[in-house]
């Protein structure tokens, strides 16, 4: 198992939801770490720059799976090797190169993708606006370094609605700190909407972030795009994906 910000102790039932729901469906397959499963598990803690040496780690102990979380990490794994299965969770495959074709991927990658395509991003930036209401000081939450289709359509869509969205970055190593540090940025600039990208490592501090924004007292909404207790969830449903994903063994 390896995520690029997930601790490793967090990464089993009663740990982070998402990892819960992994398990749950692995043990209702029949492997039951302990008995017939054994599972090493792997974090960059937040440093994307991390992911090549997290991949040869993981290679050089030659397990029969591999299961990973986030595009950086499984192009990296897939540099790594071209023999061992590779069971991926990312956004959407053939844009960040890592199948050419979704109905027959080929070579050792499998899984399933947590996007729903560019088509949705403007959906999303409309609900937030529609939660919310007049925006004229929010922010998108994301990686410093992100500049992907989706964060630049991000930044079309809130123009077209007459939005003001600024980009508020994370700097790696993406933890709880720079969580901390990002919402008390917020707090004092009096943000008026906060829109969390959809980032692996936002996914799964989705709840964090809720608690960040009471906790600065941060005026407006959140809109988060994966199953959480957030105050505005306008997204997907991924844990049934999550689930899905252990099928591909």
């Amino acid at each position: 198992m390896v995520h690029p910000a997930t601790k490793p102790d967090e990464m089993r039932i009663g740990g982070d939801p998402t990892f819960e729901v992994i398990f749950e469906e692995i043990k209702r397959l029949g492997y039951v770490e302990g008995t017939n499963l054994v599972v090493d598990r792997y974090s960059a803690d937040g440093r994307f720059n991390r992911s090549p040496e997290i991949a040869h780690e993981v290679v050089a102990t030659q397990p029969d799976v591999i299961c990973a979380m986030s595009n950086p990490l499984v192009l990296a794994l897939k540099s790594e090797t071209r023999t061992i299965p590779i069971v991926a969770w990312t956004s959407d495959p053939i844009a960040a190169g890592i199948v050419s074709n979704l109905a027959r991927p080929g070579g050792n990658v499998t899984g399933v993708s947590i996007d729903a395509g560019l088509e949705v991003v403007s959906k999303r930036v409309q609900l937030f606006a529609e939660a919310v209401g007049k925006l004229s000081n929010a922010r998108l939450l994301a990686q410093a370094q992100l500049q992907s289709p989706y964060f630049k359509m991000t930044m079309e869509a809130a123009e077209k609605l007459n939005i003001i969205l600024r980009l508020e970055p994370l700097h790696p190593p993406i933890n709880e700190a720079e969580y901390r540090r990002a919402f008390e940025a917020m707090q004092r600039d009096h943000v008026d909407g906060i829109y969390i990208a959809a980032d692996s490592e936002n996914y799964t501090r989705a709840t964090r972030c809720t608690a960040f924004s009471f906790a600065c007292s941060v005026k407006g909404s959140i809109v988060c795009v994966s199953r959480s207790s957030a105050r505005r969830n306008r997204g997907p449903d991924i844990h049934p994906r999550h689930a899905r994903g252990c099928t591909r063994w």
